[in-house]
């Protein structure tokens, strides 16, 4: 189970809400917290399973995305070259 900041909480709840409504895949960026307290920044995709049109559950997997943030706040020098 992924433990949620307080402030991400409603955000969670909306996305439930429309998966849901639509009963289709979907996937959110929000964080959950390590037990050290930490924040994580996670993708969280889900995936409906469906017994004709009943809703009988659901998967999902979270994605730690620390190294892929860490690269785009960090972009690459540029070079300077003379003509």
């Amino acid at each position: 189970r992924m433990c949620r900041p307080p402030e991400r909480v409603a955000p969670m709840a909306e996305f439930r809400a429309e998966l849901l409504r639509d009963r289709k895949p979907g996937s959110i960026e929000t964080a959950a917290l390590h037990r050290s307290g930490r924040r994580i920044p996670v993708e969280l995709r889900v995936t409906p399973l469906l017994d004709g049109d009943e809703l009988i559950g659901w998967t999902s997997f979270s994605y730690d995305l620390t190294e892929r943030m860490q690269a785009q706040a960090d972009p690459l020098p540029l070079r300077l070259t003379q003509w």
